[in-house]
């Protein structure tokens, strides 16, 4: 088994909004744990809670639709609880800073409505009720997949035995087998006998793609890559003139760096003079020679006059 715990991208900022749904999340285990244990009737008091605030596909017939909401805030188990607030906090905090804060909400709530309406339709009638945020992170991992698998990495954990062993793989690689996985499930399991919803899984990967490939051009944020090789979240509005345009047509798409000068004079591909070379950020310039045109990056902030596009 592969437990994500993270991504090798350096953000700058904590990732308010996973931190936010991993408490809320918590703070409903907690409570309903207490339920569990202080009431009388111990575990029908929990199957109470789960039907309570659960999403039953049967009562969607009678417009009862509160749990389209609260079952993703929902969980079983301790298991089931960890395992997603892990992949939850490995995948939310490059997506917030790519979204924002606010569009980052908006859309983990949408993409775990649609995976809960996915179970829904293929359940229909039933009267056993969902409960967990997989299908809202499923979204994530789609989402995730578009933005940034051709170029992050995942780090996880994988247990032999009881061993973890630390690993990373392509994220395009683990988001595009995950997928794989949940649709070979659905196949064999499409009843979801073994108690997994698999078709909640698919709705959630396949909305947080969809809506990640429509919102890739317009994101706050932008994957780049340093001098150094590392791969660095920047703002959009940091990144302007030509290089802005280069990122926006892709926005997994790393800049691979120019090799780093230290002065203005002379270009060091064609040997252009520099006088008039365009500052496209604090150390980021862009030679002044249309036959040439490259970045040029540089280890401190230049003295010479520049001027800014």
């Amino acid at each position: 088994m592969f437990l994500p715990v993270g991504d090798n991208i350096n953000r700058r900022t904590i990732p308010i909004v996973p931190m936010a749904l991993v408490i809320a999340n918590l703070f409903v285990f907690a409570y309903q744990t207490r339920i569990l244990v202080t009431s009388a009737e111990g575990f029908e008091a929990e199957m109470k809670f789960f039907e309570t605030f659960g999403l039953i596909p049967a009562e969607l017939e009678n417009y009862q639709v509160m749990g389209i909401l609260s079952y993703m805030f929902v969980h079983g188990g301790v298991s089931h609880l960890l395992g997603n607030m892990f992949v939850l906090w490995a995948f939310g905090g490059s997506l917030e800073f790519g979204l924002g804060k606010g569009t980052l909400l908006a859309m983990y709530m949408v993409w775990g409505i649609v995976a809960g309406l996915t179970h829904a339709i293929f359940s229909w009638g039933s009267e056993i009720p969902l409960i967990g945020a997989s299908g809202a992170i499923a979204g994530m991992i789609g989402a995730y997949t578009v933005a940034y698998g051709p170029a992050a990495r995942i780090r996880g954990l994988i247990f032999i035995g009881y061993t973890p062993i630390k690993c990373s793989i392509p994220a395009m690689v683990f988001g595009a087998g995950w997928f794989m996985l949940q649709l070979w499930s659905a196949s064999i399991d499409p009843e979801g006998m073994e108690g997994t919803a698999w078709y909640c899984h698919i709705g959630g990967f396949v909305t947080g793609a969809v809506t990640m490939w429509i919102m890739r051009g317009s994101t706050q944020g932008v994957l780049v890559q340093n001098n150094a090789g590392d791969l660095v979240m920047a703002d959009r509005s940091e990144i302007e003139g030509e290089v802005e345009a280069e990122v926006v047509e892709t926005f997994s798409r790393p800049i691979t760096p120019e090799p780093c000068i230290r002065d203005l004079s002379l270009c060091p591909y064609c040997e252009s003079p520099l006088e008039n070379a365009v500052q496209l950020a604090e150390t980021l310039y862009r030679c002044p020679n249309d036959a040439c045109s490259r970045l040029l990056y540089l280890d401190d902030a230049p003295q010479a006059p520049v001027t800014w596009s």
